[in-house]
């Protein structure tokens, strides 16, 4: 989403969260809440409390939650004047891969089982 103006940030545990606003082509405004990482995550990617401030104007590329609401999680922020925050590149779905260990039983290995129930991690 290109030229959202920041209405608030809010630099808390446990994750960041930048608030902001897109105007589309017919002038309706959306207000989107981007989640970041926690502050001493995001701090290590020269991130601070003052980096970005209200009425800062970016551009945000995120993970849009499949509710269709105007909320998601950071892949990047990039400011006005360039600087960016966020590594993640935004491509498209992942493919699963289900020949894969699944590390944590988490949603992705859900796709690979047969009937794709959902397990927590003490399954």
């Amino acid at each position: 989403m290109k030229d959202a103006v920041v209405t608030k940030v809010n630099w808390a545990n446990p994750h960041v969260l930048v608030l902001f606003d897109v105007t589309d082509n017919s002038g309706n405004i959306a207000h989107w809440v981007v989640e970041a990482g926690s502050p001493s995550a995001i701090g290590g990617q020269g991130w601070n409390n003052t980096t970005i401030q209200p009425g800062d104007k970016l551009t945000a590329y995120l993970f849009q939650v499949k509710s269709g609401k105007t909320v998601g999680r950071m892949g990047r922020l990039v400011l006005a004047n360039g600087k960016s925050f966020g590594t993640v590149e935004l491509g498209g779905d992942r493919p699963v891969d289900c020949s894969a260990e699944s590390i944590n039983g988490g949603n992705e290995a859900a796709a690979c089982r047969p009937d794709g129930r959902k397990t927590s991690n003490k399954e």
